[in-house]
């Protein structure tokens, strides 16, 4: 878990084998039903921003992941804009209001992930 803040970077490496979504979290309100997701689903190969702990989805584009290889993501935040990398294979831009100063998490969901390399930076 790290810390949203108005100007941050976080990035890293992951490498999944199932089939469900993974990705990161952020608190919105300390209430687990209104946290916004950005969600890697190898599945349905998107990308998505999704709003009220994934329920309400806001934003995709397209993305094909295999299982077992190795990927790297970068995230950067800027005020309340986001951008959120993959390998140079998918980039998707969010709005994220409401969520400086609260928690990020990593998640998964029916999936199992191994995130590495872990690095944060602030502003």
């Amino acid at each position: 878990m790290c810390t949203c803040y108005e100007r941050f970077l976080l990035k890293g490496n992951f490498t999944y084998s199932g089939s469900g979504s993974f990705g990161l979290c952020f608190d919105y309100n300390g209430e687990a039903d209104k946290y916004k997701l950005i969600s890697i689903c190898p599945d349905d190969n998107i990308l998505q921003l999704s709003f009220n702990e994934g329920t309400t989805p806001i934003a995709e584009t397209e993305i094909h992941l295999e299982p077992g290889k190795d990927y790297s993501f970068t995230y950067i935040q800027e005020g309340s804009v986001g951008v959120f990398y993959i390998d140079g294979m998918a980039v998707l831009t969010v709005w994220l209001y409401g969520v400086s100063g609260k928690p990020v998490r990593l998640f998964a969901r029916n999936n199992s992930v191994t995130f590495s390399a872990l690095e944060q930076y602030s502003n």
